[in-house]
């Protein structure tokens, strides 16, 4: 299977697209255990387009509490751990 297969992500690795190097990493975290998702994109000021993308682990971040108790909270959250898992392409 493709997963088992996976590589390692290592510094100075380059990709066709950033759809490519996505894949790659995909396939990285769940061999490993973990979801990734695209997080941000960055411009390029001189000529408008997408030149770097960030990935990240799919439980980065801090966890936003709710102070309200009667509130109910969703079955299916994602609980943020501040994964520090990250990928510029």
């Amino acid at each position: 299977m493709e997963i088992e297969n996976a590589a390692r992500p290592e510094i100075g690795m380059s990709f066709g697209t950033r759809e490519e190097a996505f894949h790659f990493f995909k396939l990285y975290a769940r061999k490993m255990g973990f979801a990734v998702k695209k997080d941000t994109t960055y411009k390029s000021r001189i000529i408008g387009v997408v030149d770097k993308q960030a990935f990240v682990c799919n439980k980065s971040g801090k966890e936003i509490l709710n102070a309200d108790p009667g509130r109910k909270k969703r079955s299916n959250v994602i609980i943020r751990t501040e994964c520090k898992v990250l990928v510029c392409v």
